[in-house]
């Protein structure tokens, strides 16, 4: 029991109890239970993000290894043996045909070129500019398909990210 003595309580204090909570909620925070993570900045790769991924086959039917996206949703990448071009115009066509709205994500110069503010989705390179990335939306869930040279030259890296309203 505490009682008042020249402006002061005395007794014991109990500052370890209130610290224990803190540490707690803290760490109840950072590890992601209650409904999101401090940490990757999303709640991960939830079981409706995953029927999206899902919805249709990846580039060559490759099997995808869906993980945790860092900024949370679902992740999966694969090195496919195809130009980014051709990759990101299956993506695009697969995305329209589900009833994706899509559009560019990504594009980068060719050999010191510059970027135009614009480029037709319809072109996935032109002149100095290639397209590296496609993008979708549809009932709040975003879904992106960016693409970099691989190790071997006619083949490209394939990152997939789609992050639904929840994650």
């Amino acid at each position: 029991m505490r009682t008042m003595a020249g402006g002061r309580y005395r007794g014991r204090s109990h500052g370890w109890c209130g610290a224990a909570i803190v540490l707690v909620v803290i760490l109840v925070m950072l590890s992601g239970c209650g409904g999101g993570s401090l940490i990757g900045g999303g709640g991960g790769c939830s079981d409706a993000t995953r029927v999206v991924i899902a919805e249709f086959p990846a580039y060559g039917n490759v099997e995808l290894d869906v993980g945790d996206g860092a900024e949370g949703g679902c992740f999966a990448s694969f090195t496919a043996p195809d130009a980014g071009a051709r990759v990101l115009a299956y993506y695009r066509r697969q995305l329209e045909h589900h009833g994706w709205q899509t559009s560019i994500s990504g594009v980068a110069p060719a050999t010191g070129g510059e970027v135009p503010s614009s480029i037709p989705l319809s072109s996935p390179s032109q002149g100095s500019t290639t397209v590296i990335g496609i993008a979708g939306r549809r009932d709040g869930y975003s879904y992106e398909v960016n693409t970099e040279p691989g190790e071997s030259p006619s083949g490209v890296s394939v990152a997939i990210n789609v992050v639904g309203p929840n994650d």
